[in-house]
C-alpha cells in the first residue's frame, strides 16, 4: 500500500469520528483520551495527505476537508460547545 492510498484510507476511516467530535460532542476535554486519540489520528492523516507524492486536485480537496474538520473540532473545544446538538 502506498502512502497516498494509506492517507486516503485514513481519511475515510477518520471522517466520521471527527464529525462526531465537532457536532455530537462538547469538544475534546469531556471525551478525555478517546477524543485526543481521534484528534491525533486526524493530525496524522493530515500529515500523510500532505507528505504523499503525486498530489492531484482530489488530494488537495482531501487536505482542505481534513483542515476544516480539525478546525471544527478545535473551534468546538474552545468556543464552549457552540455546535453541540446533544441531549
Amino acid at each position: 500500500m502506498t502512502m497516498q492510498s494509506a492517507a486516503r484510507v485514513a481519511f475515510a476511516v477518520g471522517t466520521l469520528p471527527l464529525l462526531g467530535l465537532a457536532f455530537r460532542s462538547p469538544g475534546l476535554q469531556p471525551e478525555h483520551t478517546l477524543g485526543f486519540v481521534i484528534f491525533g489520528f486526524g493530525l496524522l492523516t493530515l500529515l500523510l495527505l500532505i507528505m504523499s507524492p503525486h498530489r492531484r486536485w482530489s488530494d488537495k480537496v482531501l487536505i482542505s476537508l481534513q483542515l476544516v474538520l480539525l478546525g471544527l473540532v478545535v473551534y468546538e473545544t474552545l468556543s464552549g460547545s457552540r455546535f453541540y446538538h446533544g441531549p
